[in-house]
């Protein structure tokens, strides 16, 4: 039985990262939208479908969300992606309990700092929900990789998802933005969409480092990931 539950497993692992490899082909903004939008009246419900599945094989999310402030305007462009995200955040989630540390504790250590894993570490809830709060108002950080350690660490599901739908918001907002005043590039309402991103990447990465920087000599109670 526990063999056949690891097999299961590793089916599971290669398999994410196979389609992983093959959806690289289709990241292209323009691409995303023509296809979306080639559903005419059903194109919200496709979307919705696209954000739920595609980020578990760590499809860039920020393509998403230009695409559907292209595509759909920002009120209408929000809803969907916040439909979408509540989804596969939650799949997500549940996916890293079922496979496990073995699998993506090897890509938390190539992409994290050590700062960052021990804050993960702790089982305190008041700790993990700040901790990923933060997390989620941080554009740099990938999106996919936010929910694949959330179910590694002791968190639970209420507090993790009612952290993620609040910590999107700015960051959705501001790129929803950019894509619906995408489609005039030249004008001034782009340039300054262009500005507010470039601020949010940049006052978010700021307030990571003096976030972070809080621990290095802190008392967070550590445990392992289970």
């Amino acid at each position: 039985m526990k063999n056949k539950k690891t097999l299961i497993k590793v089916i599971c692992i290669i398999f994410i990262i196979v389609v992983s490899i093959y959806l690289l082909r289709f990241t292209s903004l323009e691409k995303m939208r023509e296809f979306v939008s080639s559903f005419g009246n059903k194109a919200p419900i496709i979307y919705i479908l696209m954000y739920s599945i595609l980020p578990i094989f760590f499809f860039p999310v920020p393509v998403f969300v230009l695409v559907s402030g292209v595509v759909f305007g920002i009120k209408d462009g929000f809803l969907y992606t916040m439909i979408g995200c509540f989804i596969n955040s939650t799949i997500m989630y549940y996916i890293a309990k079922f496979l496990g540390k073995d699998f993506f504790e090897k890509i938390i250590d190539k992409k994290l700092s050590y700062d960052l894993k021990t804050k993960l570490l702790t089982d305190n809830q008041k700790s993990l929900i700040s901790l990923f709060l933060v997390l989620r108002l941080i554009p740099l950080v990938s999106y996919n990789l936010i929910n694949y350690m959330a179910g590694l660490t002791k968190i639970n599901y209420i507090n993790y998802i009612v952290v993620t739908m609040l910590g999107i918001v700015p960051g959705m907002l501001v790129f929803l933005n950019t894509g619906d005043k995408s489609l005039d590039i030249r004008s001034k309402e782009f340039i300054i969409s262009l500005i507010l991103l470039l601020l949010l990447i940049v006052i978010s990465s700021i307030f990571t480092k003096i976030y972070l920087s809080r621990g290095k000599n802190g008392n967070d109670n550590s445990t392992n990931i289970q």
